[in-house]
């Protein structure tokens, strides 16, 4: 028999499914760079002019560009856009004729998308579902810049701006995603509300109570101490908190006796005019104030670190205050004689062996049993533990021994104001 390559030969599963075998120009017995090459070419080709990949891209574009859930009209005009390799952006009786008209053109490309009326239309921000939240990088280095941050001259000659090691404190950095496939899923949907309405939000994959609690650390640092590590900042740690890779140079071009102008002008660079009317007396009244006490420098730091934690400054959309009013104190229930006591919840970043933080004391029978189940160096030791009495519990011991790198939660423990839950 005679074998042709790239004879097309049909697999049939089931009767259901067809199967053809792939095309390829490298001869097996003798191959050729050149035909790598080809075969290169046109599998990059098959993928480039494929049918699904216009509109994959642009939804994915649409969404970096701040639009989380573009509507299908959006996608194909974006598509179209790709395809054709032209976009026509019509400015009143004029037409503005954009691309070269090659597949995959960019510039035609990145016009459908900015210049669409999804993406311009001032009406469709009072829509809860329009926008997006933005990613953690483009907060910071967004800030940064508006803030006229600019470096110190000694950390030109090496030293990084922002320290390796982020995505653990913001949930992104440079060149550290966790995989190919970015730091979040563009189909991520929350639980709730997203999800029962189909709605994605892929930046709010990131979010948790570490990269919330150290992105407002990180930005408030650096609005306090320029960029270094003091106060858990974005930069590295330069010996003291009085040395810094950068600074926010920025001041007010306006009356910095005006409040309202202050903080008019800072809000339109920090949330591009998005501050709510609420918001914005807020923090008026919280810059002069400021000024009155501590000078203008001090009441900018205010209105900086007040417009980080604003919602419009995580968001590319306008937000609605639900409501500005202070809330009405829960009333106290029970014997009101009794002091006051809150349960605090410490969120822990890493691992915590909580059979190594806690254990049966070694006074007790279970030790024995405890120590035969977690063998060196896994087990607790009696000089490494802090002596709890426990006999006024119900527990199976009288005494348990804490990790002696834990004074001060013995202390709490002794004096009634701590105790532990075991799961």
């Amino acid at each position: 028999p005679i074998y042709l390559k790239n004879v097309q030969s049909t697999v049939e599963v089931g009767g259901q499914y067809n199967i053809r075998n792939p095309p390829h120009f490298i001869d097996i017995s003798d191959p050729v760079l050149r035909d790598a090459y080809y075969e290169t070419d046109a599998v990059l080709d098959h993928l480039l002019y494929h049918y699904n990949t216009a509109p994959f891209l642009s939804r994915r574009l649409i969404q970096h560009f701040g639009i989380s859930n573009p509507s299908p009209r959006y996608i194909e005009t974006v598509s179209t856009a790709f395809e054709t390799g032209f976009f026509d952006w019509n400015v009143g009786s004029h037409s503005i004729h954009i691309g070269d008209g090659q597949w995959g053109n960019l510039a035609s490309t990145a016009a459908a998308i900015v210049l669409d009326r999804e993406a311009t239309s001032p009406i469709l921000n009072m829509d809860p579902t329009y926008g997006s939240l933005k990613e953690p990088l483009v907060k910071i280095i967004g800030f940064m810049r508006n803030m006229d941050f600019t470096r110190t001259p000694y950390s030109k000659l090496g030293q990084a701006s922002l320290k390796g090691g982020l995505r653990g404190k913001i949930g992104q950095m440079i060149y550290e995603a966790p995989s190919v496939f970015s730091f979040f899923t563009p189909d991520f949907s929350p639980s709730g509300q997203f999800a029962q309405a189909s709605l994605t939000s892929p930046e709010a994959q990131v979010l948790s109570t570490i990269t919330v609690v150290g992105m407002t650390n990180g930005l408030f640092s650096l609005i306090d101490y320029g960029l270094n590590h003091c106060g858990h900042g974005f930069g590295s740690n330069l010996g003291s908190c009085e040395y810094a890779a950068g600074y926010l140079q920025y001041s007010p071009q306006t009356n910095k006796t005006d409040a309202t102008k202050v903080v008019d002008e800072v809000a339109t660079l920090i949330t591009s005019g998005r501050l709510s009317q609420a918001h914005k007396d807020l923090i008026e009244e919280q810059y002069a104030a400021a000024y009155q006490a501590e000078g203008e420098n001090a009441a900018l730091r205010v209105v900086q670190q007040l417009l980080v934690v604003s919602p419009e400054f995580h968001t590319t959309s306008v937000t609605i205050p639900k409501d500005m009013h202070a809330r009405t104190p829960t009333a106290p229930s029970g014997n009101t004689k009794e002091p006051y006591k809150a349960i605090i919840y410490i969120y822990l970043f890493g691992g915590l062996d909580s059979f190594y933080m806690l254990a049966p004391h070694t006074t007790c029978d279970l030790y024995s049993e405890y120590r035969e189940i977690r063998l060196d160096p896994a087990a607790l030791l009696r000089d490494k533990m802090l002596f709890l009495n426990a006999s006024s519990s119900n527990q199976p011991c009288a005494s348990f021994g804490l990790l002696n790198k834990l004074p001060v939660v013995k202390k709490m423990y002794d004096q009634g104001d701590a105790l532990f839950f075991a799961n």
